[in-house]
């Protein structure tokens, strides 16, 4: 408070939304198959705020997707996809292509890769701002590519993925509303749960690694944003003693520092201070 009136920047915000869905699938033979349908989507964001007033925010989106199983042969299937999107409230219509293929390798391993494009809108506060000055943002762009192999057998568990996304299109908020922002994201994350080896003992064994910088929103350059870590691993373990009806664990994570912004640092030096690591271990009876 201040001089008796709530902060400018301060506001109720209201969020609702109604969905309906449809999906149709044709079978070609045992396996083949083909899908198709639609989506629509009614938002409203009620804004209530001391210094413009209230004001709503309502959008309809809809959307109409299709997509096919293929199987080339017993080993190898595509998934093939087209998804069409538009807003009333941006006005503006995308079309997002989606490509899929997995190949089972042998008895419970397989290989596969995905790309595609998706589209997301920004958020509420954006979406009001812009309507507010006229000028609300576009759709955001991002193009993913993912790299995958997984094992799945007598009760063991083992997957290492890789990708690489680009993002183009972002919201900036320096001055005007604008999507002239950028960014991308590449990592690799492991995982690996064994159940057989100990017995009673279920464990498994998690780590992510990630590279990824944008400019979007306030950001002045293309930088680490404050969400994100470099190293993330995480190890838990169960174990149950079937006689007295008790499960006992314990679950460890570890995480790199994350990007804070401090006003003391010039322009050239924007994200580039860190906080200390993230630790946490925890024990259950």
């Amino acid at each position: 408070y201040s001089a008796g009136f709530l902060n400018p920047d301060t506001f109720l915000l209201r969020n609702s939304l109604a969905q309906v869905r449809a999906v149709a699938t044709r079978f070609f033979g045992r396996l083949t198959s083909l899908r198709f349908g639609g989506e629509y989507q009614h938002s409203t964001d009620e804004f209530e705020n001391t210094r413009f007033g209230g004001t709503n925010v309502r959008d309809g989106y809809e959307a109409l997707f299709t997509e096919t199983d293929l199987y080339i042969t017993t080993r190898l299937v595509a998934r093939v996809g087209l998804r069409g999107e538009h807003s009333n409230l941006l006005d503006q219509t995308r079309v997002a292509p989606r490509v899929s293929l997995a190949y089972k390798l042998g008895d419970g391993d397989q290989v596969s890769f995905a790309w595609g494009h998706f589209y997301q809108k920004g958020d509420s506060l954006l979406r009001w701002r812009g309507q507010f000055a006229g000028d609300v943002p576009g759709f955001q762009r991002a193009e993913h590519y993912i790299l995958n192999y997984q094992y799945i057998k007598k009760d063991r568990t083992f997957r290492v993925e890789g990708f690489y996304k680009k993002y183009r299109d972002l919201v900036t908020t320096l001055e005007t509303l604008r999507n002239d922002g950028t960014g991308y994201a590449q990592g690799l994350e492991l995982f690996y749960r064994d159940k057989r080896t100990l017995p009673g003992v279920d464990y498994w064994v998690s780590y992510s690694w990630l590279d990824t910088k944008r400019r979007f929103q306030w950001y002045p350059l293309e930088v680490q944003p404050t969400f994100a870590a470099n190293h993330v691993a995480t190890l838990v373990l169960k174990k149950y003693f079937s006689k007295i009806r008790t499960s006992a664990g314990f679950s460890y994570s570890y995480a790199t520092g994350r990007p804070f912004y401090n006003p003391n640092r010039p322009v050239g030096e924007f994200l580039t201070d860190r906080t200390p690591a993230y630790q946490n271990l925890s024990v259950n009876l």
